[in-house]
């Protein structure tokens, strides 16, 4: 949605050009001690980003880059 959103209307949404920045995409972010891995998310790309929770266990979210 935030893709779509920002394409539209630039000025809503939120740009994400690394995956440390996808807390801000989820309201009141990511819970405490989920660590998403800092890696650069070119424009109009999607990359796997991992999130380590304090299990230790990983999950990924796939997500594109948008200014």
């Amino acid at each position: 949605m935030n893709y779509g959103t920002r394409k539209v209307a630039p000025a809503k949404g939120v740009p994400i050009a690394n995956c440390s920045a996808i807390g801000t995409l989820l309201q009141g972010g990511l819970p405490a001690g989920y660590v998403p891995t800092a890696a650069v998310i070119a424009v109009d790309t999607t990359v796997a980003c991992v999130i380590t929770p304090p299990s230790g266990a990983t999950a990924t979210a796939n997500v594109t880059g948008i200014t």
